[in-house]
């Protein structure tokens, strides 16, 4: 397999990026969703109980501000990081073999990365993400390969991560 795939840095796919990375990976959604519920679940008690009204009514708006709180947390972050990013609108590329994948910046720097190198892979309705650290990923546009190509890339990525349990999709 031999897949070349050419793109730039866009801020609509690093917002893209960084809106699928911290809203659906980052495991701190899980302390904002739990500490809601935990609100909410107290609450609904102290309602219950008929013990200080006005205490549960405060823990239960609390808990709707916390909910709402993290989207405009990440927009903000999301904002505020891509703001003076000097690799907005810099092209790159890559060269899919069957065992390396050719990373090729603006200046034609090179760097090569083994498929096993690759964290997991996360597919999108427009993107696969091939992450190489905890934050940081390859972005493939799906509609930057063409057909044929698409398909034997899907192909060869479903049938390396899929088993090792390392690829997820995801209907975004």
């Amino acid at each position: 397999m031999k897949v070349n795939y050419k793109a730039s840095f866009t801020e609509s796919r690093a917002k893209d990026f960084f809106k699928f990375h911290l809203f659906y990976k980052n495991k701190s959604k899980f302390f904002y969703y739990s500490f809601s519920l935990l609100c909410i679940i107290l609450s609904i008690v102290l309602f219950i109980t008929r013990q200080n009204t006005i205490f549960a009514s405060l823990v239960l708006a609390s808990a709707f501000i916390i909910f709402g709180i993290r989207p405009i947390q990440i927009n903000h972050i999301i904002k505020k990081t891509l703001k003076n990013q000097s690799f907005i609108d810099r092209n790159y590329s890559l060269k899919i073999y069957d065992d390396k994948i050719e990373y090729y910046t603006h200046d034609d720097y090179l760097v090569n990365y083994k498929w096993s190198d690759i964290l997991y892979v996360y597919e999108l309705r427009n993107y696969w993400y091939l992450y190489i650290s905890e934050n940081g990923a390859l972005i493939i546009v799906k509609d930057l390969v063409d057909y044929e190509k698409r398909m034997e890339l899907k192909n060869f990525i479903g049938s390396y991560f899929i088993p090792k349990k390392l690829y997820k999709k995801y209907n975004k």
